[in-house]
């Protein structure tokens, strides 16, 4: 709670230290630590189909929020409740649009990628028990045996 009333300090707002010294050992801590007992009421929490599907959104989030959030940029400010109800409103429309990227746009691209790129496997040898019959000179008579041994042969 400390380093976070520190960040918001208008002495550190904005400094080096906001963005790098004072989140590296907390963030650090907490990682080990979650990392260390999944079994704690925030590990099970991290490991919720939700708290999954997020996770895996978060790239997404990270591309369009900077522009959606300068294209919806409510200015409501009259009054802190106005403000609040369109902070979150602003929030959902982001969180929702990165879920759909995520689900309609990256899920797809990666199954596509991993169709496109992942290497064959080749054909397995003709065993006793699993003849190959795609190969042009077998005869009704031979047995899966007899095909091995006449690929190996030269």
């Amino acid at each position: 709670m400390a380093v976070i009333l520190a960040m918001c300090s208008k002495t550190v707002y904005l400094s080096a230290a906001s963005f790098d010294a004072l989140y590296i050992l907390p963030m650090f801590l907490l990682i080990v630590g979650l990392a260390a007992a999944p079994g704690t009421l925030p590990g099970r929490l991290l490991s919720t189909r939700p708290a999954i599907l997020l996770g895996e959104a978060s790239f997404a989030l990270y591309l369009i929020h900077y522009t959606l959030l300068h294209t919806l940029n409510p200015q409501w400010q009259n009054s802190l409740s106005h403000w609040l109800v369109a902070q979150a409103g602003t929030f959902a429309v982001i969180l929702c649009a990165a879920m759909g990227a995520h689900l309609m746009i990256e899920k797809p691209a990666q199954r596509w990628i991993r169709k496109v790129f992942t290497p064959r496997r080749p054909a397995p040898l003709p065993t006793a028990d699993r003849p190959n019959i795609s190969i042009g000179r077998q005869s009704p008579e031979m047995s899966g045996q007899s095909l091995l041994q006449e690929r190996i042969s030269p």
